[in-house]
């Protein structure tokens, strides 16, 4: 959920989701995950739109007011609860699925693309190879390897990876990748909001989930109650299809 959603001004004759709350008995314990809808359009359109939301701000515009708001109004009715911090966005696998480097070139594909990126100063070599980018500061041409640390999205179309050559022949576009300016940009605001959470939380006495090591545990992968569990698309166990909210099991966990 994201601050808009949660102070957003109802359709005539609906409620808002804070009206939702508090309609009937007053809440008692609740647990609250807010923010990721916050940075997550950005993030999943390459840093091409939708910007992320800035920290301060009016309730329904900034994310420190809007969550000022919603704990105030939890606590003035005498609920207690958990909030939880925010994943970094290089701990979600929508983002970290697709390696940077994970073009695997035979000996021939590799030959193919030296003739054409070898006078631009690129060399590629049978095995794994970064993919190439569009980078408008990369010199004249605007093209080069992709660096690690550098994220590809899951929105890539696979087909034209593997039919069209889209990632060697042709470059990704920024919509599909975000390079590790943009990393940091994110990974920057979700600190600051990661700092509010931490702040108010502390301010009106709710419990505080830190999720980073646990992220951390799920990337490095571990087994509970004799079942595997890990970040892996799909088969890790822990993420839903989307590849950014967990599961029921994650969820449990």
């Amino acid at each position: 959920m994201s601050k808009d959603q949660l102070n957003s001004s109802p359709p005539l004759g609906t409620s808002s989701v804070l009206d939702n709350i508090f309609d009937g008995a007053p809440p008692t314990f609740c647990s609250i995950f807010l923010g990721i809808e916050d940075f997550l359009p950005y993030a999943k359109s390459g840093a091409t739109s939708s910007p992320m939301s800035p920290l301060a701000g009016l309730p329904g515009q900034g994310f420190d007011e809007s969550l000022n708001t919603l704990l105030d109004q939890l606590s003035s009715q005498g609920a207690q609860g958990v909030i939880a911090t925010l994943p970094m966005i290089n701990q979600l696998p929508y983002f970290t699925t697709i390696a940077y480097n994970g073009l695997t070139l035979s000996a021939e594909n590799a030959a193919s693309l030296n003739q054409i990126y070898n006078p631009l100063g690129y060399n590629f070599i049978e095995g794994d190879n970064p993919f190439m980018i569009e980078d408008p500061s990369a010199g004249a041409f605007g093209v080069r390897p992709m660096q690690e640390g550098e994220l590809l999205l899951l929105s890539i179309p696979l087909d034209s990876v593997r039919c069209h050559q889209m990632g060697s022949v042709y470059p990704f576009r920024n919509e599909f990748i975000l390079t590790a300016e943009e990393v940091q940009e994110i990974n920057n605001r979700i600190s600051l909001y990661n700092q509010s959470i931490r702040q108010w939380a502390n301010y009106f006495g709710f419990a505080i989930a830190e999720t980073s090591e646990f992220y951390s545990n799920l990337n490095d992968g571990f087994t509970y109650n004799g079942v595997s569990m890990s970040t892996k698309f799909v088969t890790g166990g822990v993420f839903s299809l989307d590849a950014i909210h967990l599961n029921g099991r994650g969820n449990a966990l």
